[in-house]
């Protein structure tokens, strides 16, 4: 395993010094810290005397960069891509993915419709792509709040979770049905 992400109560950190005792664990970081690109943060006491995690990507969202197209090439929107303007979109592509299945996913279906671009590439695909940069820059401060829910069981974990980059590997066809719509997703 190489990395490892876990929320939870007293018990829960007695438990996990125990397992690092066991399999060792090389970097510990704790109540404010970066994580792979997502700057996690505990925050205490909230007026009701609960705690809050709070979970952002505004580092790394700033950082994502535009395509450069240049006056000439916008004036033929359906003109092929360069090799350049290949590459920056599937590194755009990238770094949207990474923000939408962390936590942007109001991002996550711009970055599924432009993937299935990949391939015909044009101009217009590298303009939606700046715009959907714009939104990721514009609303980079979002953060996931997760909510102490049971304040009387303070031993029932908030949140645990493992990653591994490799998950992502997997495709999987989710289908869900929205006011008796039936859609379906590639994951």
């Amino acid at each position: 395993m190489d990395d490892l992400l876990w929320f939870g109560s007293a018990a829960m950190h007695i438990v996990m010094l125990e397992l690092g005792k066991l399999i060792g664990f090389g970097t510990k970081e704790a109540e404010y810290f970066n994580f792979l690109g997502m700057l996690l943060e505990t925050v205490r006491p909230i007026p009701d005397g609960s705690c809050q995690i709070h979970l952002g990507q505004e580092d790394y969202a700033r950082q994502v960069k535009p395509i450069e197209i240049s006056r000439e090439r916008l004036k033929d929107r359906d003109a092929p891509r360069t090799a350049e303007e290949y590459e920056d979109f599937r590194n755009r592509l990238g770094e949207g993915s990474w923000l939408g299945g962390s936590t942007r996913d109001d991002i996550a279906v711009n970055t599924s419709m432009l993937a299935r671009r990949v391939n015909e590439l044009v101009v217009r695909d590298l303009v939606e792509m700046n715009k959907m940069v714009a939104r990721i820059h514009r609303d980079a401060d979002v953060k996931l709040i997760f909510q102490q829910t049971d304040r009387d069981h303070p031993y029932r974990p908030l949140l645990v979770a493992f990653s591994d980059s490799s998950l992502n590997n997997v495709e999987e066809v989710v289908t869900y049905e929205v006011d008796g719509t039936t859609y379906e997703q590639t994951v």
